[in-house]
């Protein structure tokens, strides 16, 4: 099952760009590669290993619901 769905926000392991996933292959017993649309307007193809999420940011409890 793939990490990061169509749409999601990630950057390359090895700087700040960040970019868009446009797509991704999955077949069984290799690794699963994601087609991204970075910032700068290319589109490149890399490893799920090459890639991790923009943001850390997750959704938050401020109160307790009743």
């Amino acid at each position: 099952m793939a990490k990061f769905p169509v749409g999601a926000i990630v950057k390359h392991t090895s700087g700040g760009i960040r970019g868009v996933v446009e797509g991704f292959i999955e077949q069984e017993g290799r690794p699963t590669w994601y087609r991204v649309e970075w910032d700068s307007g290319d589109f490149t193809s890399h490893a799920e290993k090459d890639l991790m999420w923009a943001t850390t940011e997750r959704p938050m409890m401020h109160k307790k619901l009743v």
